[in-house]
């Protein structure tokens, strides 16, 4: 990890601390020339009420992310909402219903959920999409903390009931387009087994509840005609603003300068840190961009990544004027950037051993001295990325290679 604290005297200074953070981390992506995702998230167990997340979209990442593509609305699955409507009438029978059955973590409590049976987009193969795959697991948290979700299957067995009686609690959490009112016969017999307590609205906000999972088309909560669409992304940066969460409870103090009557900077007392906590997964990221740019036949490293921009291979009898290739590449002034590039001088007289070892690698351009050099004194450029596989000129190389190098 690539891993930041801040400190500050005030909130207004811890949150203009945080943007600047914000502004380093999206220059550093934007480096990188890979699309990326920017998403409100959850806090979670770190604390706090501000956060973001950076994410690749990939299909091998493991979190969800929902975007709107007519506004800036992105949002990590736990955090994302969806416009929701009134609904004509409230269903009220157990037709076109879902219920799924969990359990609280200290076993006491029995949990219904109740969620109109939509079309499920299946996103991970490990969920019952039987079952819990209908739920916004993220917005039931909300709803119900105590919620124990490590148990998808059968709780049952695992319920603990009053000795005296048999009886226990059950708690009904009802989506805003499900009636409570059900059939009477169902209602009887959950009854049957325990108290019921019914969760309608949001405990916090009074909300109704919106609890089936977020499914790419479904309305944005910030502009009137887009749409959402659901992506699967990994999570390779993680910017969050604590406020005082950690530093009240270990009275963690500074003290607050303040400008005197004489107009000299003193002390005025003992205030609470404001703290931020900022980390960007770098072990994760190389991984990430491997699995985003690799192809068939190799790595395809970014510019900023690679050890090296480019790489020189000649064949055979061409070694020598492989290195004034590699000259030719470096600035001619004080203010050119110089191409860092590297010559292939391994003993290896296999050419095609060779590029297919550079394709391995995933050096950013190929420059290959072979026929074309041989002949009129062309080298040959290749760059997978780009799809680029021509001869240039000596006198043209590194203009044209400058040129391919600021698109990647």
């Amino acid at each position: 990890m690539k891993d930041l604290y801040t400190f500050d005297y005030t909130i207004n200074m811890a949150l203009e601390t945080y943007q600047t953070v914000r502004n380093a981390y999206a220059a550093f992506f934007d480096e990188l020339k890979i699309p990326y995702l920017v998403a409100n998230a959850d806090s979670g167990t770190m604390g706090g009420n501000l956060s973001h997340e950076y994410h690749f979209v990939s299909q091998r990442g493991e979190d969800h992310v929902c975007s709107c593509a007519k506004c800036n609305y992105v949002a990590n699955e736990e955090l994302a909402e969806k416009a929701a409507h009134t609904p004509s009438k409230l269903m009220d029978t157990l037709e076109g219903i879902r219920m799924w059955t969990g359990i609280s973590k200290d076993r006491n409590t029995l949990i219904h959920v109740y969620v109109p049976q939509v079309k499920v987009e299946t996103r991970d193969e490990t969920i019952d999409e039987s079952a819990i795959g209908h739920i916004n697991i993220h917005a039931l948290k909300s709803v119900y903390p105590d919620l124990d979700t490590s148990i998808e299957k059968n709780p049952l067995h695992l319920l603990k009931t009053n000795s005296s009686n048999g009886t226990f609690q059950i708690v009904r959490i009802f989506d805003y387009r499900v009636s409570p009112n059900l059939e009477e016969t169902h209602r009887r017999d959950v009854a049957n087994r325990g108290e019921i307590n019914d969760i309608t609205t949001h405990p916090t906000t009074g909300k109704p509840l919106d609890l089936t999972r977020i499914q790419t088309g479904d309305p944005c909560p910030i502009c009137e005609n887009g749409t959402l669409t659901v992506q699967r992304a990994v999570e390779v940066g993680h910017t969050f603003h604590l406020g005082a969460r950690y530093s009240e409870p270990m009275n963690a103090t500074v003290a607050l300068p303040t400008q005197n009557a004489s107009g000299s900077m003193a002390p005025s007392g003992q205030v609470a840190m404001q703290m931020g906590c900022h980390g960007i997964g770098v072990s994760r990221l190389i991984g990430a961009i491997a699995s985003l740019l690799s192809d068939n036949r190799g790595l395809n490293w970014p510019r900023v990544v690679s050890p090296f921009e480019c790489v020189i291979i000649p064949s055979c009898g061409t070694e020598e004027d492989a290195v004034g290739v590699y000259d030719t590449l470096q600035g001619v002034s004080r203010t050119d950037v110089d191409i860092d590039a590297i010559l292939d001088d391994r003993p290896i007289k296999d050419l095609g051993w060779k590029l297919h070892d550079a394709d391995l690698i995933g050096y950013p351009v190929i420059l290959i001295l072979g026929r074309a050099w041989k002949k009129d004194r062309r080298v040959e450029v290749q760059c997978r990325r780009l799809h680029v596989k021509e001869d240039v000129k000596i006198d043209k190389l590194r203009e044209v290679v400058m040129s391919i190098l600021e698109k990647l």
